[in-house]
Parts: C-alpha cells; structure tokens; sequence
C-alpha cells in the first residue's frame, strides 16, 4: 500500500516527465560583473530577487510550487532564498549576495534567479513566491564566487585565492 508520501512525489513526477524542456530561453549569466549587476538592478527595481538551487529550472517555472518532503505537501508557490533592498548599499553587499546565492545549493546543481511575489512562508520559513519569472541561471557560480572573494581578501589585506 501507499503512504500520501509515495503518492505525492509519484504524481510530481508524472507532472513533471513532460515539463523538462520549455521554449523560453533563459538567460545565463557569466561572472561575478553581470551577476551583481542583475541582482543589484532587480532590487533597486522589484523590492527583492530570490535565488533557488534545483535540477530543472524551467520546469520549477511551469509547475510553479515547490514539494515540502518533511511534511508530504505542496508548498503554494516556489521555494526561494531572498535578497532584498536590506541588504544593498552597504560595506559588505558583495558579501550578503555571495552568502545568499550559496545558502541551499544542496537542493540541486543549478542556481537560478527569480523575480515573482511572496506568498506566504514554506515549511523551513524561506519565502515562497507567486507569479513567477525566471530571469537567468547562474553560469560557472563557483567561478565567480571564487574570483570575486579573492578580490575582497586583497581588499582585505590577505592573500588571494589559489
């Protein structure tokens, strides 16, 4: 017999077994430079930009919620970690959006950013979000977030990444 569980994530996947491919493009972005730039401008425009961790993107947007695996639900929109008009125009900007683009990259291989509305809290407090929009996915991360913290420790007085 199944539990709620197994019934749950079965019809996720049946959902999904079609959903892989959409025919938007997504726009990727490469460097620390173009990042900070899109992130810095969707706050300044939106109030926030949120970050998410997963294996399928374009198909986070067209099933549009995220899966509460402690609790075996959906969660009413999409799980995301956010970055918001707190956390820019101060000495360690650069900082906070390396922190939070990073938080949560145990959820999947591919970080991507969003801009939609929050509507309500998921079961580990993140912010869920609503009509969404997926603005790009984050090229090469490690790379840029190894570039861009070896130019904060010369900054600092330290020496570089190698």
């Amino acid at each position: 017999m199944l539990d709620t569980a197994s019934i749950v994530i079965y019809i996720d996947i049946m959902r999904q077994r079609d959903m892989r491919q959409t025919s938007e493009p997504v726009n990727k972005i490469k460097g620390w430079d173009a990042l900070e730039s899109l992130v810095k401008q969707t706050v300044a425009e939106q109030g926030a930009i949120y970050v998410r961790w997963s294996y399928y993107p374009k198909r986070d947007l067209v099933k549009g919620y995220s899966i509460n695996y402690a609790q075996h639900t959906r969660e009413a929109g999409l799980s995301v970690q956010t970055i918001d008009s707190g956390d820019m125009g101060r000495c360690d900007t650069d900082i906070r959006i390396a922190i939070y683009l990073t938080e949560y990259r145990f959820c999947g291989p591919v970080c991507s950013l969003w801009a939609g509305d929050v509507i309500g809290k998921g079961g580990d407090n993140e912010d869920v979000i609503g009509n969404l929009r997926l603005l790009a996915t984050v090229d090469t991360l490690q790379v840029a977030l190894r570039s861009k913290l070896s130019e904060l420790l010369v900054l600092a007085g330290r020496a570089p990444l190698k």
